[in-house]
């Protein structure tokens, strides 16, 4: 199942889900970016919340996504909510924009999708501006245990077929400092998930279920340190990195 299909299929969970709206995060990374009130353009933006929360800060907002479903989404909201939002459909890796268009671009929780991300660091510093900046939010994976890490990655895709690898920390700052940027910022966060609803998000049926349940609780070594189950609950971790052209 490719990208387009999964998420088309799920575009009004992602509109509610807890994880992603949660305004304080979102809060954070506006303080954290500090927009200039120049155009702000919104990678695999999903259901729009990074948009939402940029839009009011910038000249222009662009929501770009390969789902259609989603930017509908974003296009009956931000007019629900009178943000002037603009929508794109197309590929992270290969953008339609022309070159130091934007002040800033950003990209949550996403990027774990993309087949190629060198391609989508590389883009995103072709159509920002001279000293514009780019933020990146996504789930990372296990850095020193290749075979957590593979573990993990399967646990992942059972759940989400479109999913490609989460990526370590030390891997995004190569590729963003290959592109030329400058990194600012990096920080690691765990963020406690349930597990239920985890798996309802993307419609998982049994057996998969059972599965994901198992790998969870029934965790060792460096994936146990990992997910860190509790009642019914797991983390999966993030970094946040910004980096300046």
């Amino acid at each position: 199942m490719d990208v387009r299909e999964q998420f088309g299929r799920e575009a009004e969970k992602y509109l509610t889900s807890k994880s992603h709206a949660n305004a304080d995060e979102l809060e954070r990374l506006v303080e954290l970016a500090k927009p200039r009130g120049g155009p702000v353009l919104d990678v695999a933006t999903g259901a729009g919340h990074v948009a939402f929360a940029f839009a009011p800060h910038a000249s222009r907002t662009v929501a770009y996504d390969l789902t259609p479903e989603m930017l509908a989404i974003v296009a009956r909201e931000s007019e629900a909510r009178g943000l002037n939002i603009e929508t794109v459909l197309g590929n992270a890796e290969s953008m339609p924009f022309e070159d130091a268009t934007f002040e800033g671009v950003t990209c949550r929780v996403a990027p774990h999708h993309f087949a190629n991300p060198q391609h989508f660091v590389n883009e995103s510093f072709r159509v920002l501006a001279p000293g514009g900046w780019f933020l990146l939010v996504d789930t990372i994976g296990i850095d020193d245990d290749p075979g957590a890490d593979d573990a993990l990655n399967s646990f992942e895709a059972l759940r989400d077929p479109s999913h490609v690898r989460d990526y370590t920390v030390a891997q995004w700052i190569s590729w963003v400092e290959s592109a030329g940027f400058e990194v600012q910022f990096t920080y690691r966060a765990s963020f406690r998930h349930e597990l239920e609803d985890w798996m309802d998000r993307m419609s998982v049926l049994e057996p998969a279920r059972t599965i994901l349940r198992n790998t969870v609780n029934f965790s060792t070594g460096a994936l146990m340190d990992y997910f860190q189950p509790e009642n019914g609950t797991f983390l999966l971790h993030q970094v946040t990195l910004l980096a300046v052209k």
